[in-house]
C-alpha cells in the first residue's frame, strides 16, 4: 500500500463513518451511526455550543459543523504520517487493529436516539438539532 493511499484512507474512513454514514439507509437496518467517530466529530458541536450559547448560533454551526471536522482530519493526517514512519511492526499492527475496530462501533440511528446513547455527543444528533 502506498503512503498516499494509507493516509487518504486514514482520513476518509473515519470521516465517512462519523459524519456521512447516517445519511445512507441500509435496507431493513435503516440508518447507522458510528458511536466512536460520531462522538469525536460531535465534540466540536458540544464545546462550541457551550462557548457560543447554543446550537442555533452561527459560530457554533461554523466551528462545530465545518472547522472542527477539518481539524480532526488534519490531526488524523498527522497521526497517519507518524504511524506510517513508525519502525515497530507491533505498533503498526496494534494501531491498525484498533483503527479498524473503531470503524465497527456502529448502531442504528433509532437506537442512538434512546438512552444511554442519546447522551453521546454524536455529530448526527447535533446536526439534526441544529438544523
Amino acid at each position: 500500500m502506498s503512503q498516499f493511499l494509507f493516509r487518504f484512507l486514514f482520513i476518509a474512513l473515519p470521516l465517512l463513518s462519523g459524519v456521512f454514514l447516517p445519511l445512507f439507509k441500509f435496507g431493513d437496518l435503516g440508518r447507522l451511526v458510528n458511536l466512536f467517530w460520531g462522538s469525536v466529530y460531535g465534540l466540536g458541536y458540544l464545546v462550541t455550543g457551550y462557548v457560543f450559547g447554543g446550537l442555533h448560533s452561527r459560530p457554533t454551526l461554523i466551528v462545530g459543523g465545518l472547522v472542527w471536522p477539518l481539524v480532526v482530519c488534519v490531526l488524523l493526517f498527522w497521526c497517519s504520517g507518524k504511524l506510517w514512519h513508525q519502525n515497530s511492526a507491533t505498533v503498526k499492527v496494534v494501531s491498525g487493529v484498533i483503527f479498524l475496530l473503531s470503524l465497527f462501533v456502529v448502531i442504528t440511528l433509532s437506537r442512538a436516539n434512546t438512552p444511554p446513547f442519546s447522551s453521546f455527543p454524536l455529530f448526527t444528533l447535533f446536526e439534526g438539532a441544529a438544523y
